[in-house]
């Protein structure tokens, strides 16, 4: 029973990895390059650097969402199916 615990948490794991990796990965590209802008023009807002990063990071999600839906239902599945299959 522990070894399903430790093998589906390592799983579950890995999957918020690979779901959160490239929204992450764009906001951080993002944030490096407003962060270049703001400092070459000396323009500090914070609103200058949060409305871009929501923006790509909502399209992202909107775009990708169905997606991401379908791998976590796929997982959810996958471990009720395999905690069925435990004696």
């Amino acid at each position: 029973m522990s070894d399903f615990v430790f093998v589906w948490f390592r799983n579950a794991v890995m999957q918020v990895i690979l779901l959160v990796g490239p929204v992450l990965i764009v906001a951080l590209v993002l944030g490096i390059i407003i962060s270049l802008i703001q400092v070459l023009t000396q323009i500090h807002d914070p609103s200058v650097a949060f409305v871009p990063k929501f923006l790509a990071v909502m399209t992202i999600i909107l775009l990708f969402g169905g997606v991401i839906l379908n791998t976590l239902v796929r997982f959810l599945v996958s471990i009720v199916s395999a905690w069925s299959q435990i004696p």
